[in-house]
């Protein structure tokens, strides 16, 4: 890629000069632009220099998981360049003839606004089956256990089940999903991080005692 840049300005000053390139919209999920290559540049005031940056076959490739190896889609691939990804002052439509990936597409992938990834669908883009995890929590239970380790003990549930009333009263007028957010955090947080994440709902001794009653 050649390109000018030129200070305009009446005092010394630098730029960074970056080139993104755009993947046609095809199955293989991609970023919408990706970062390729870049160089700061010194400028006198006034001053105009020729920037070259180069462009090679990786550039435009991804990692093909079936084939073990780079390969580049055929398509319409957009080479943009300017001084961050938000503010882009040239582009440059580029047509490439190669292969045609034939993966399913899972559409999930491309939907921002709900992201669900079902497992059968991170195995289709995996190309492999998961492992099954049979991870299970045993006594003594420590701080490092999370409260999902632990919902098998009825203690633990209704240990659950207040902080769940305590969200309720928390979060009574929010209308967005931030307490559904709030619960997934403590089942999934340590224990020993629960009082600093809870803002004083769950106290130090609380998890003190909690743990008492589980491993006695």
């Amino acid at each position: 890629m050649v390109f000018d840049i030129k200070n305009i300005g009446d005092v010394f000053g630098c730029e960074v000069a970056q080139v993104y390139i755009s993947a046609p919209e095809n199955n293989v999920f991609k970023p919408k632009k990706e970062l390729k290559a870049f160089i700061k540049v010194f400028l006198q005031p006034k001053e105009k220099k020729t920037v070259i940056l180069k462009l090679n076959k990786r550039s435009f490739s991804f990692y093909n998981a079936d084939t073990k190896q780079y390969e580049i889609e055929s398509g319409t691939y957009t080479i943009y360049i300017g001084n961050s990804s938000r503010n882009l002052l040239l582009s440059k439509d580029m047509e490439i003839h190669s292969i045609n990936y034939y993966q399913k597409r899972i559409d999930n992938y491309f939907n921002f606004k709900d992201i669900n990834i079902s497992d059968n669908e991170f195995e289709q883009l995996l190309g492999r089956k998961l492992k099954p995890i049979n991870i299970k929590a045993s006594k003594p239970y420590n701080v490092n256990n999370n409260l999902a380790d632990l919902l098998d003990e009825n203690i633990a549930k209704d240990f659950y089940n207040k902080l769940l009333l305590g969200l309720d009263n928390m979060f009574k007028d929010d209308k967005t999903d931030t307490k559904k957010m709030f619960e997934s955090m403590m089942l999934e947080t340590p224990l020993r991080s629960l009082h600093t994440m809870s803002g004083g709902l769950i106290t130090i001794d609380d998890i003190e005692n909690l743990l008492n009653a589980l491993n006695n």
